[in-house]
């Protein structure tokens, strides 16, 4: 089949060694490789097929293949194959189906080897800008009218409520010079969305800011991570402890945010990093009455991490290394969360971590056995035989008995019965065999005598259930002849013989038959017999030969019928 059809000579063959084979019904991967002769070797390495499951789902297979070449690519090549060359990967953005190699068909796109980290983030360093300088010109205003701060730095507070003396902060600010420090701090309201700022008008007090910039700015604030101990602090002045992450530093005109919080101790350089120039002509332009700050997200970026909050719905995307932490991820076609499951809306097809819903509405597990399919859902149906003598029920005694008015042995066996609804699809069935050795013991004229005994070449047999069954009232019953019909090999042309077992080797085994799905039927009640497929021994004319021919010949057996298949 595809690809490997057209794969006609050993040349063509050698030259496709090595290529993978993405299975894309049952997830399944292969390599095709030579051992003495060409084939696809099927590959057990997780990662290997968990790669390809991931490159099946980019738009550029869509031609059922995905190139990588490791020379300089040959036509015909695809957009989106890779070309790896001097430490450097190039992708094709142009197909070209023939002719010669063209380099500008392919483009530059990360280091392969080296220290180069991919990041995206540059693009949005102009945003970033705009958000910080918005801040700092929204909150604190003229840098150099406040060069006399007694502190050196402005302290914007995050708490719920009105702000007064006599709460947080202000509550603890019970001195004058206390409050000296704090005159310009910014107080955020989170249950309204009303800014405060800290002042000296004949005595200290909350001022109720109007203006709907630094209202804004501070509410974009509120929904970073960095104000989770409720303020974030702008320092003018070389900062003192205690600081936080996210905290601002102006110097020199250029923005430095804090990374490494530090609750005491010294001062430390390595804590801040240069983030952004800050001057007066990079401020951002006038928000505008039109502004909702609900809407919009919020870009964080540390060292350790870049994150994006969402803020009309506070859901946020953290990126850091190799991870990505985050609630649903949606595209144009498809979903995802963190829990492991995927909705591919293109396809119609969702994938949980356990069970994946193909595009017919069809469950299957991660192995690919359907479990929900139009035909029903998954069942397995068992029965357990019963024995043909007296006293002999789910373990049977399957051998040899003696009818001894005929002076004949006849054969045991065990009936499985099956009703199998009319609304369930078989799919495979099968019988399984339990066998138990017996150590005998038996009474002659002369002494005890003991025999180990087991089951011999035991068959598998239909049978037509009989609609009445014989009895004659007073002298027993008997059973009218059964028409057995035998399943072909179910276990062995020659059927099952248990291995012969001793004292000391005795042993229980299991057989388990050949797919027996074809010898029954749903809708009906069906009828399987398992007997020894031996002849019978002859009769000997010593009573006590007899029983001993009996006892080496009979054993003890389980059975027990799966059938499995769909039940609508």
């Amino acid at each position: 089949n595809e690809p490997a059809i057209n794969w006609n000579t050993d040349n063509l063959k050698a030259e496709h060694e090595g290529d993978l084979y993405y299975d894309k019904s049952t997830g399944y991967a292969y390599r095709f490789q030579l051992d003495d002769t060409y084939h696809w070797q099927k590959i057990v390495d997780q990662d290997v097929v968990e790669s390809l499951a991931i490159a099946n789902s980019a738009k550029d297979t869509a031609d059922s293949k995905r190139q990588v070449f490791i020379t300089q690519p040959i036509t015909p090549y695809d957009t989106g194959d890779l070309w790896i060359t001097n430490n450097e990967i190039f992708i094709c953005q142009v197909s070209r189906k023939s002719g010669d190699f063209n380099q500008s068909d392919w483009i530059n796109n990360l280091k392969y080897t080296d220290d180069t980290v991919a990041w995206a983030v540059q693009e949005n360093l102009d945003k970033i800008r705009q958000e910080l300088n918005e801040f700092i010109n929204s909150t604190v205003g003229d840098i150099a009218n406040l060069q006399g701060q007694i502190d050196g730095k402005i302290t914007t507070w995050y708490y719920e409520g009105e702000p007064n003396l006599n709460n947080e902060p202000a509550i603890n600010w019970n001195t004058d010079n206390l409050k000296a420090e704090h005159e310009g701090d910014l107080y955020y309201d989170k249950l309204t969305g009303y800014a405060y700022r800290f002042q000296l008008d004949n005595t200290y007090h909350w001022q109720k800011i109007v203006d709907k910039d630094v209202a804004s700015s501070l509410e974009i604030a509120n929904s970073a991570k960095d104000t989770a101990d409720s303020k974030r602090q702008v320092f003018i002045k070389q900062p003192t402890i205690p600081y936080d992450a996210g905290d601002l530093w102006i110097n020199n005109n250029e923005i430095f945010i804090c990374q490494e919080s530090r609750k005491s101790g010294k001062f430390n350089q390595g804590d801040w990093i240069n983030s952004l120039k800050y001057t007066d002509d990079t401020v951002a332009e006038q928000v505008g009455e039109s502004l909702t700050v609900l809407q919009g997200t919020v870009q964080q970026i540390t060292k350790d991490y870049v994150k994006f909050t969402d803020l009309s719905t506070g859901g946020s995307t953290t990126i850091a290394g190799d991870n990505v932490t985050t609630g649903a991820i949606k595209s144009k076609n498809y979903i995802a969360n963190k829990s492991g499951m995927k909705i591919d809306l293109e396809k119609g097809t969702i994938d949980t971590k356990n069970t994946k819903w193909d595009e017919y509405g069809n469950i299957l597990m991660d192995n690919g056995a359907e479990v929900i399919s139009d035909k029903g859902l998954l069942t397995n149906l068992q029965f357990i035989g019963k024995g043909s003598l007296i006293g002999s029920h789910e373990l049977a005694y399957l051998g040899l008995e003696m009818d001894l008015e005929a002076n004949s042995f006849y054969k045991t066996n065990i009936e499985l019965l099956a009703d199998i609804p009319s609304n369930f699809t078989i799919e495979q069935a099968y019988v399984t065999l339990i066998h138990q050795p017996i150590y005998w013991e038996y009474q002659t004229e002369i002494a005890t005598q003991k025999v180990m005994g087991w089951s011999r070449a035991i068959g598998l047999f239909s049978s037509n259930l009989q609609s009445y069954y014989m009895a004659e009232y007073g002298s027993g019953y008997y059973n009218t002849e059964e028409n057995l019909v035998e399943i072909s090999n179910a276990f062995g042309s020659s059927g099952w013989t248990p291995s012969t077992p001793s004292t000391t080797t005795s042993k229980v085994e299991t057989k388990k038959s050949i797919d027996i799905k074809t010898s029954l039927k749903s809708g009906q009640l069906n009828k399987l017999v398992i007997t020894s497929k031996a002849n019978i021994p002859s009769w000997n004319t010593d009573y006590f030969e007899n029983v001993k021919v009996l006892c080496q010949n009979t054993g003890r057996v389980m059975a027990i019928l799966d059938v499995i298949g769909y039940m609508k």
